[in-house]
């Protein structure tokens, strides 16, 4: 089973180093007692990797995981193991991170037995979208994290140059750009920006989210991880209280695959009052 971790706010919660991930430890003591192989990358720009954080950008997700894949293959041959069934699963960023490696996978031909993903924002720009121009009570108070990390992957890794400046109010850039290359922890950047989106992220580069014809919102466009056939049994878990992924955003993968006569594709709700970590 390839497990894909959710956000982390530090290149050490990750599941090279278990001792720093509850999340890895816990995927350790559910399928790895069970006989399971466990596998799980850290993602470009964690871990022991000298490169910037790839936070949500799809291609560099996409190789990140087949790559750990084909490792891990490999290992397992100079083993003399033969690995069985082929699951992937993951949370949060973890969940998008599972079907955007889904979708390689089943491009190149590689059989998945069934796949899982709690709590997954698909649809990269509908939920940003949601996030900067719907604000809702419940909105989690680091999404401005989240936001600063996306924005500076995307400039570094797409190439769009002062894309951050143009996003982020200027009295806030310097402390983003500081926790996105992990010179400043996530409790001294909670402390120097305010928790609410909209009060972080200009509004006029909010307002552009609307029609999202700008390079940034086309590349999120870009990033869906659920618009294709898939030949792959799926479990999308949601929450009514997620404060991070919209409930709607995880049936997307359910009404698609309906849509177009795909695997069977079914949306859990973990119930009313299920929060985004107890999806």
């Amino acid at each position: 089973v390839s497990y894909q971790h959710g956000t982390v706010f530090d290149k050490s919660w990750v599941p090279s180093q278990p001792d720093n991930s509850a999340e890895t430890r816990i995927m350790l003591a559910a399928f790895a007692a069970q006989g399971y192989v466990v596998i799980g990358a850290d993602y470009f720009g964690r871990g022991g990797s000298a490169l910037p954080d790839s936070y949500l950008v799809k291609a560099s997700t996409q190789q990140a995981t087949l790559d750990m894949l084909i490792a891990a293959r490999a290992v397992l041959g100079a083993l003399q193991v033969s690995p069985g069934k082929f699951f992937v699963s993951g949370w949060s960023q973890g969940g998008w991170a599972t079907m955007v490696f889904l979708q390689k996978l089943e491009a190149l031909g590689i059989k998945v037995t069934a796949a899982a993903a709690a709590s997954a924002p698909v649809d990269v720009y509908l939920t940003t979208n949601r996030w900067m121009n719907n604000p809702q009570p419940i909105d989690a108070v680091y999404l401005p994290g989240c936001s600063a990390l996306q924005l500076f992957a995307q400039q570094y890794y797409l190439q769009q140059p002062g894309l951050a400046a143009s996003a982020i109010r200027p009295q806030y850039l310097a402390a983003a750009e500081a926790f996105y290359n992990g010179t400043m922890s996530w409790e001294a950047f909670s402390k120097a920006t305010p928790s609410k989106l909209a009060d972080f992220i200009r509004p006029e580069f909010a307002a552009s989210g609307m029609t999202g014809q700008t390079p940034y919102w086309r590349v999120l466009q870009d990033n869906q991880a659920y618009r294709w056939k898939s030949v792959t049994p799926l479990r999308s878990y949601i929450g009514s209280k997620d404060e991070v992924t919209p409930l709607w955003i995880g049936r997307l993968p359910e009404a698609t695959q309906t849509l177009l006569g795909g695997a069977k594709a079914v949306a859990i709700d973990a119930g009313p009052d299920a929060d985004h970590r107890a999806v």
